[in-house]
């Protein structure tokens, strides 16, 4: 009795769960739609992808394919990323119209999530609008200032006469030195430590870190999270999505 009853619940959750993904599947793509309604024109969006083919077609061809959708449907078009909405400006005047002029309404960013809250929490151009965002920006005005970038001047000198120098002997490490330049110039002025060379142990650290905060952010698993959202409120994530992530350790830099 107890293997039938086993049995019976096990064929009713495979009975119970296409049918509800069904369900779910339908009423996103109809609230899609919906949001669609409101939104400046574009190609029709498929379930769960959205119009995923077309973002890829601008991998190769952007140019030719933006001026495609700008040909078909004007300067303004709507694009899906999965269910996320995304609308291409492709008049530089309407571009200045929404980003200047109502600057207010459209210059802020998209809700993060979860990867990115973690590890770009605090980083400007992370942040949406608001008080966070105005928080941050003073504090980097204060850091960064006119006045307080003088006192980084000395560093800059220096790091770009040693940068002219090695471009000098090995012109084929152009890519490399400016690396090198840029980071000693900035851990020379946070944490007194120069960067002599390109291998120099807390560039390799801070470009393995940088490596692994790409996997979270980016590709491919943050991707779902921004093109299927569902998967990320209240932080109740599958743990699959956190298999990248590591908290960084900053112990060299001491």
């Amino acid at each position: 009795m107890e293997n039938l009853l086993n049995l019976l619940s096990a064929y009713s959750l495979a009975i119970i769960a296409p049918i509800a993904l069904l369900a779910y599947i339908i009423f996103n793509y109809l609230t899609l739609l919906k949001v669609r309604s409101h939104l400046p024109p574009g190609p029709t969006p498929l379930p769960i992808i959205g119009n995923l083919i077309d973002f890829a077609k601008f991998k190769t061809k952007t140019a030719e394919e933006t001026a495609i959708l700008a040909e078909k449907w004007g300067d303004m078009v709507t694009l899906f990323l999965g269910s996320t909405p995304c609308v291409v400006v492709n008049s530089p005047a309407l571009a200045s119209e929404l980003m200047d002029k109502r600057g207010a309404n459209y210059s802020s960013r998209p809700p993060m999530n979860l990867f990115r809250t973690l590890v770009t929490q605090w980083r400007l151009l992370s942040l949406p609008s608001g008080d966070t965002f105005r928080t941050v920006r003073r504090i980097y005005h204060q850091i960064l200032g006119p006045k307080q970038s003088a006192l980084f001047q000395h560093h800059q000198d220096f790091e770009s006469k040693v940068m002219l120098g090695n471009l000098l002997r090995n012109p084929q490490t152009f890519l490399d030195e400016t690396i090198r330049f840029t980071t000693s110039v900035i851990f020379s002025a946070t944490y007194g430590v120069r960067l002599e060379r390109v291998d120099h142990p807390l560039l390799a650290e801070m470009t393995s870190i940088w490596k692994e905060t790409l996997k979270c952010t980016l590709l491919p698993k943050s991707a779902a999270l921004v093109m299927l959202p569902f998967l990320a409120p209240r932080r109740r994530i599958p743990l699959i999505f956190l298999t990248n992530y590591r908290q960084p350790s900053w112990h060299s830099l001491g």
